[in-house]
This record gives structure tokens, sequence and C-alpha cells, in this order.
């Protein structure tokens, strides 16, 4: 990558550079180098089809995209506890994928299609994690990318 074109007697840099640097800019940030994409083998199928990482690690910080609770065949399960367990097993091999735990979670954002839910949701949650509690946002929505889905979890972790 070359140096952005700076001058201040011309502040219009040759067509060669202007191009060079839009494609920098566009397809290679500079700090796209600097990441560490996480793609578990549990997740590789969800980041083929939807071309997104299951989590993105930059200077020890792991963010993890939204995980729903799916079944191997890409299926929810129709019991909500039972669907919020795989959640958190999906989310449990990514944070392990990064060398992390649920330990190392400093923020959480939950999203449920059924707030009446959200009872056995916490219960499932405090299975895996325990205190002290990372910061957490719950909100009610109507629909989530998967068919079936109630919730869906991104978080932001700290590797230790």
């Amino acid at each position: 990558m070359g140096t952005p074109w700076r001058s201040n007697s011309d502040p219009t840099p040759p067509s060669s550079i202007t191009a060079l640097a839009a494609v920098n800019r566009c397809c290679n940030p500079p700090y796209a180098s600097l990441m560490e994409h996480i793609i578990p083998d549990s997740h590789r199928q969800t980041y083929d089809s939807w071309h997104f990482a299951p989590a993105v690690v930059h200077e020890g910080v792991a963010f993890l995209s939204g995980v729903i609770g799916f079944k191997p065949d890409g299926t929810c399960a129709e019991d909500a506890e039972e669907q919020f367990v795989d959640l958190f097993e999906g989310m449990k091999a990514v944070l392990e994928a990064a060398s992390m735990g649920f330990h190392d979670i400093i923020e959480m954002t939950s999203y449920h299609t059924d707030m009446s839910t959200l009872g056995m949701f916490s219960a499932v949650r405090d299975r895996y994690m325990s205190e002290p509690w990372p910061a957490w946002t719950a909100i009610g929505c109507t629909e989530l990318a998967l068919p079936g889905a109630l919730a869906e979890v991104k978080v932001t972790a700290r590797q230790p």
C-alpha cells in the first residue's frame, strides 16, 4: 500500500494515484492486515453462505457477530431452552477459537423476537456466565435472519 497523495501546491493527485488510493480504501483497508478472522469449523458454512466472519479480533478485542442458536442442519429448535443452549454453545465455540471464554466478555447485546422468553434466556445465560457480569442490552425485535430464531446475541470480549 502506497503513501496517500498529499500536496499543498496541487490538491488534485495524478489519476494513477487516485485510482490506487480508491482501491486501497475499498479493498485493502489499512487495518485489515491487523485483524484476525475467527471461523470455527462449526461456523464455516455460515461464513461461506452469508459472507461474514463469526468474529474478528483486533488489538486483543474480539467482536463477535450475532450468534443464533441453530442445529448442525441450520434449523432452530422449537423449544426455547434448547435453542438458547445451542446459541451459547455456538458462542462458546467462537470464543474458544479466539482463545477466550465467557469470562472475557465485556459487553453483550441480545435481540429477542419474543420478550416473554427473556427469563429462560437469562437462566440459560447464567449456566455459561457468572459475576462479574458484562454490560448487557436486551432489545425486542419482530424477526431475525434465521426462521424460528428467538434470539441473536453479539458480544465484545477482551483477550486476557
